[in-house]
């Protein structure tokens, strides 16, 4: 699970432009490309990314039965695509 976020906060300091959002909530404007993500955005998006991982790998477990636990390495948070030709990269 990947979430990617861009800023361009620091290009429209240079260019002398401000963004405010006025909003409902603490977290309405995360992952606005027009501010940083502050630390507290982004725990919550690791928080979540986690989450929904978690929940990848249960409903394939549940899908795969018992032949998950001999495969859980095929699991690896930090790998992309994978040739089974070349070892896949450790956590």
């Amino acid at each position: 699970m990947i979430v990617q976020t861009f800023s361009l906060a620091g290009t429209l300091d240079k260019l002398g432009i401000t963004a405010d959002a006025v909003k409902s909530g603490k977290f309405k404007d995360m992952g606005s490309p027009l501010k940083a993500l502050n630390a507290d955005d982004r725990k919550l998006i690791q928080d979540t990314v986690d989450e929904f991982y978690k929940g990848f790998v249960k409903i394939v477990a549940t899908g795969r039965g018992p032949r998950l636990s001999e495969e859980r390495s095929r699991f690896s948070p930090t790998a992309g695509c994978t040739p089974a030709s070349r070892p896949r990269p450790t956590v």
